[in-house]
């Protein structure tokens, strides 16, 4: 089928006008092959000189990006000087719906409701252009509202005096993209039990993750999601990431997106996970579709909650102390031991570094005992200039009996003169050591730590 006619689209990011016409169109070719026909004077829409915004539509009938409106087009010309003045009518033409279907494969209606500003465009004698450009008004858009339907209206030029023969490519297509609000589900969530909080067998039986589900934009209706347990899944899950989690009873509450609103949370209820003291972890596959509420869609219909002991992490604060955090002051209880390569111990002094610093190497272990359980919130580093400092520590360990260590997570960068770390909770440990990583500027500036400080926050 020869498509004799201009698009204008808006299916995905731009609304733009493209010819889509056959190469052997009579509009500009004669009875000879490859030769204009210039024996007719013909009227015509010009491509529009830019793209478009996007013309996609909510549920409500609201358009997602502002639209100018009326909206200008293009304008009306002939291929050559107007023998006299041409009128010339435009209209909206229901009956190409179909044309536009067949030739694209889709399924669109009429966009109801829209009307051009004119029908009538005048091009004065011996000009080709029309005084007036193509605008269409979309200030009525009653039919968008709730259609959740693609839409598209055909325009055409069906009238011409003077003589003119109207082109084959006189027709325009806009087409409006129905959008529904994404909703966005978190794919993998955590619920971290940390045992040393006093009652941790129960304090999480009644869990609340929030902003489980997140909304492109403010709901215009409320949107109820259903949340379904789906255990089969905890293999294939295991399998694919090489983890061992356990199945866990659970209850589980549909998940509300009020009016309004752009984000929502679950409600789920625990059974006994006390296994989590003896590194136990569990996995809740909750397979999601929406109850009620139009214009709106998910974007992901499986999502895991993940139950587990609550890691250990200490991450980057920055370059200076924070001003809400308080010292804690140094013991004569409190000592340190630098593991070097070479295989000595070299011992610190009560502020745990030497008396003018001590040289460290990367790959080198420092460890630090404060002679009884204390609670920690950060710790600070100091060297004695920026390129004697190093970029990182890792091998972050905590201990209470200098037997039984704790990872903790995270590798902390600075590579300043004075880096601050924080956990991502007040810790309680007697023992701490560390690894130095690579210096900060090269190898040949050795790292000169000058003190370790440790913070309330």
């Amino acid at each position: 089928m020869k498509k004799f006619w201009k698009y204008l689209a808006a299916a995905a990011v731009i609304m733009s006008v493209t010819p889509l016409m056959s190469c052997d169109d009579d509009d500009d070719y004669s009875s000879s092959p490859g030769r204009p026909d210039y024996s007719k004077n013909r009227v015509y829409m010009l491509d529009p000189e830019s793209d478009y915004a996007t013309i996609a539509y909510k549920v409500s009938g609201e358009f997602i990006n502002s639209l100018e409106n009326p909206l200008t087009l293009t304008q009306i010309r002939c291929t050559r000087p107007a023998p006299e003045d041409v009128t010339v009518i435009a209209e909206i033409d229901p009956t190409l719906v179909d044309e536009y279907n067949q030739a694209n494969g889709t399924d669109c209606d009429l966009m109801q409701g829209a009307k051009l500003v004119n029908t009538t465009y005048t091009i004065p004698r011996g000009e080709f252009l029309a005084t007036e450009k193509l605008a269409v008004d979309f200030s009525d858009r009653s039919a968008l509202a709730g259609n959740e339907k693609n839409l598209v209206l055909p325009i055409a030029i069906t009238h011409v005096t003077g003589g003119l023969v109207i082109s084959k490519t006189s027709r325009f297509f806009i087409v409006f993209d129905y959008q529904a609000n994404e909703l966005t589900p978190d794919i993998n969530n955590y619920i971290d039990v940390d045992v040393t909080e006093s009652g941790w067998q129960s304090a999480y039986t009644n869990y609340v993750i929030k902003d489980f589900i997140t909304a492109e934009w403010a709901a215009e209706n409320a949107v109820t999601v259903n949340a379904t347990v789906d255990n089969t899944l905890i293999a294939s899950y295991n399998a694919e990431h090489e983890t061992n989690y356990k199945e866990l009873s659970v209850t589980v509450q549909p998940v509300t997106l009020a009016k309004d609103a752009t984000s929502a949370d679950l409600s789920i209820r625990l059974s006994n996970y006390t296994g989590v003291d003896n590194d136990e972890a569990y996995l809740v596959p909750l397979r999601l579709s929406i109850a009620s509420g139009a214009g709106a869609a998910l974007d992901a219909d499986v999502v895991y909650v993940i139950i587990r002991k609550m890691p250990v992490v200490m991450s980057y604060e920055g370059s200076y102390q924070p001003s809400s955090w308080t010292r804690i002051p140094y013991e004569s209880t409190w000592s340190a031991t630098l593991y070097t390569n070479d295989g000595q111990e070299v011992s610190m002094n009560g502020h745990l570094s030497g008396s003018s610093g001590q040289y460290v190497k990367q790959g080198e272990v420092f460890e630090v005992d404060f002679g009884a359980p204390i609670t920690v919130g950060g710790m600070g580093l100091r060297f004695s200039v920026w390129y004697r400092a190093v970029d990182d520590i890792y091998d972050i360990q905590l201990s209470n009996d200098k037997t039984n260590w704790i990872d903790v997570q995270g590798s902390i960068c600075s590579g300043d003169t004075s880096t601050y770390q924080v956990f991502n909770k007040p810790r309680t440990f007697r023992y701490m050591r560390f690894t130095f990583g690579t210096p900060s500027y090269s190898a040949s500036y050795t790292p000169l730590l000058q003190s370790v400080t440790f913070w309330n926050i």
